[in-house]
């Protein structure tokens, strides 16, 4: 279940959603991140860094579109863009767990369900944004 945000962050996530390129870039991280669960070196902190660069992408956009010039604002947005970035993070968990775990992919793209489902791909169950180190 989805977490409560505030009026600024679902601002922001609905621009991020309704502006092309941003939704682009936002599809290409998840695929990236996808790739890394295949090769079991995913961790959470780099899904969120990943997001991170859509998040303050959107922002400037956002700014630049209905602010105009001068510097972006620090306190209120800087909340907005944390909770994005969750956000981001845990939506794409939860698609990625329920797509493995009980095989309903509907809200991730056919790229990234043919990746999980090629043979080369072994997710090896639920993620919860830890890597297990390997030994050489």
């Amino acid at each position: 279940m989805p977490r409560r945000l505030t009026p600024e962050a679902v601002e922001l996530d609905l621009w991020i959603d309704n502006n092309q390129p941003l939704y682009r870039q936002k599809q290409a991280i998840r695929k990236n991140l996808t790739r890394f669960v295949c090769k079991r070196t995913f961790t959470k902190t780099g899904a969120e860094k990943g997001f991170s660069h859509v998040v303050n992408a959107a922002m400037k956009s956002y700014h630049k579109e209905f602010i105009g010039r001068g510097p972006m604002p620090r306190g209120l947005w800087m909340s907005a863009r944390k909770e994005v970035n969750k956000e981001l993070t845990s939506e794409y968990l939860r698609d990625l767990n329920s797509c493995v775990r009980d095989k309903m992919c509907g809200d991730l793209s056919d790229e990234i369900v043919k990746m999980l489902k090629s043979a080369k791909c072994s997710p090896g169950g639920e993620l919860s944004g830890a890597r297990k180190r390997r030994r050489r």
